[in-house]
């Protein structure tokens, strides 16, 4: 595989984990929001929100992972 195309790909696994981040910090915001809304009982919503945030927390440093050892061999 051309180096070009590992740039390539590492650029891209960073550019999708740093927007996987910027989505968790607004589902965080998000529940922190529903948390201390007097809106019904929002506590379901936040369960399923701080459950995914675990996940989604693993696959961002998957990826960055992933971009890292590209780094080093490309």
């Amino acid at each position: 595989m051309q180096i070009e195309r590992l740039d390539n790909i590492q650029h891209d696994l960073e550019d999708t984990a740093a927007h996987l981040d910027a989505l968790s910090r607004m589902l965080r915001g998000h529940a922190h929001y529903l948390r201390h809304s007097r809106i019904g009982n929002n506590s379901a919503d936040i369960d399923f929100i701080e459950n995914h945030l675990s996940g989604l927390a693993v696959s961002i440093s998957d990826l960055r992972g992933v971009a890292h050892n590209i780094s080093r061999v490309a």
